[in-house]
Formats: C-alpha cells, sequence, structure tokens
C-alpha cells in the first residue's frame, strides 16, 4: 500500500482498513505494520522535479515535525501549500509517511513569501561529491555567465525582459565545495543542502541571499532537476536563520556533447526551475 500511495495516494486509502479494523488487528498481532489514523501538524517542504529529458514533473511533499522530516502523499497532483507553511494534516500513517486526501490538508499559518519583484538576490554554488565531480566545463565564469549576464541568454536578462524591468538577478557565484559525503536525490535532498551550508558557512552569509542555485553532477538513478515551490527557513550555523527558495541543477558530459548548446540547455532549466521557486504551477520556459 505504501508503494502503491507514491503513484496512487487515493487508490492506497481505498485498500486500507477502517480504523475499528485496523485497531483489532493491530491487538491480536501487536508487530504487524498496519495504517493508523491521526492528525499531525508541521511545516512543509514541497518539492518539484522536472525530467527534461523524459518531459515528466513530479510533486513531492514532506512534513518537518520538530526536526523529523516525514513522506506525504496527497490524492492532488498539486497541494495547495507551498514549502515554509504550517500545515495540519488528517490522513493514515503507514511505514514512515503520511497518506491524506489534499483536502485534509489545511494550512495553519502561511510562510513569508521571498519577493519576485525587485533585485533577486541569487548565491550560485558549484558543488562536488567525492569521487564525483562537476563536468570540467561547469565553472565558475560559465555559472555567473548563466546568471547574472546582462546579455542573452541569462537569467538575469530573461526576468528583466519577461517583467519589463520589474525584477532582475544579481549575486555571486561560490566554490566549487567538495561535500564529505556523496548525496543522492530526492530523499538525501535536506541532508546534502544542510551539509553544503556546514562547508560554505565560514565565507558566505547566506542571509544575503533569498534565491540559491546549486549545480552538482548528476547523481546515480537521477535524471531531474528539481527546486522547491516558494521560500522556506534555513539554519546556518554561525548566521542563524535565513529564508530562501533553492534549486538544484544537475550536470553531466552528456549535455556538453548532445544535440543542444550547453548554455541554451542550462537557461532553459535555470529559468523553468527559477519559475517553481517563484511559486509558477506551471512555469513555461518559452513563455
Amino acid at each position: 500500500l505504501l508503494s502503491l500511495a507514491q503513484m496512487d495516494a487515493s487508490r492506497s486509502l481505498s485498500l486500507m482498513f477502517r480504523r475499528d479494523e485496523a485497531d483489532r488487528l493491530r491487538s491480536r498481532a501487536p508487530g504487524a505494520s498496519v495504517e493508523s489514523e491521526g492528525e499531525w501538524n508541521g511545516n512543509a517542504e514541497v518539492v518539484v522535479a522536472d525530467s527534461f529529458a523524459r518531459r515528466t514533473t513530479q510533486w513531492m511533499v514532506w512534513l518537518d515535525m520538530n526536526g523529523a522530516r516525514t513522506p506525504v502523499y496527497l490524492t492532488s497532483a498539486q497541494p495547495s501549500f507551498r514549502s515554509g507553511d504550517s500545515i495540519l494534516i488528517r490522513g493514515k500513517r503507514l511505514g514512515g509517511a503520511i497518506i491524506a486526501e489534499d483536502r485534509n490538508a489545511t494550512l495553519v499559518a502561511a510562510s513569508t513569501s521571498c519577493p519576485t519583484v525587485g533585485e533577486q538576490e541569487v548565491a550560485g554554488f558549484l558543488v562536488n561529491m567525492p569521487g564525483d565531480s562537476l563536468p570540467p566545463q561547469v565553472t565558475s565564469s560559465f555559472a555567473n555567465k548563466l546568471l547574472f549576464s546582462s546579455s542573452p541568454p541569462s537569467l538575469s536578462s530573461y526576468w528583466n525582459e519577461a517583467s519589463y524591468g520589474r525584477a532582475s538577478a544579481a549575486g555571486k557565484v561560490f566554490g566549487p565545495y567538495t561535500l564529505p559525503q556523496s548525496y543522492g536525490c530526492f530523499d538525501d535532498m535536506t541532508g546534502g543542502f544542510t551539509a553544503l551550508i556546514d562547508a560554505a558557512d565560514s565565507t558566505v552569509d547566506f542571509r544575503n541571499y533569498n534565491r540559491i542555485v546549486v549545480m552538482r553532477d548528476t547523481p546515480s538513478g537521477c535524471s531531474a532537476d528539481y527546486a522547491t515551490v516558494g521560500c522556506q527557513t534555513y539554519i546556518s550555523p554561525s548566521h542563524g536563520p535565513f529564508h530562501a527558495s533553492v534549486a538544484y541543477i544537475h550536470y553531466d558530459e552528456s549535455q556538453f556533447t548532445g544535440p543542444f548548446p550547453s548554455t541554451s540547455q542550462s537557461f532553459y532549466e535555470i529559468i523553468h526551475e527559477f519559475g517553481v521557486n517563484a511559486g509558477l504551477k506551471f512555469p513555461k520556459s518559452a513563455d
């Protein structure tokens, strides 16, 4: 049922025991893995994963309850809340996950939004893992041009044009940093970002940035880039809390030997993921 919930939460819920049946089964077999009903409150983390090669999009939700990060599978493909929102979910818990109908996820307190107009303070991070490094083409010069150049194709020039001069990007590229261990795709995302904060904390004041993009190698088995929907609060060991959105862009050698120019492909991916960060439901790079 838990595996089914990841693909079809509605079907999974329909196959679960009624509350009295589940209670009776637990009393007869205390060690059995049986779903339980309840309510859980915490801060949401909402992430969209985009595989441009496969043309697929997946929405993922976790609930942070006093530091315990719990996956949430909802009946709606797109939740009605954003990262950082405090929510109350009523549903069923099975195997360390919460399965619930979207209408049973209630907003308790909305997170503070990052502004979407004006100068966006962007920090780009080049990140390597032990034994897995970025392609040699992905350098500070490459990232600076992609993010901050006044000439297209760049994030700043696109925002300036698309907003009729009301938004632009400014900031800096940091790194490369090599993290102490390897981190995979979505389930390792928070651990990887926490490790990056620790690695960069002595040289970067994260409070100066509200948009963060992490550029790293493509993890094994991960074909998607991903981004938080909206901003949420993170902790810097030396500077305290900061509020930002985070986008993750993955690179491998094939992106520089394929049919599309490397800068153009990266440009489309960057503006799409930053659209997700801004809270757009269906950001389109061609719009």
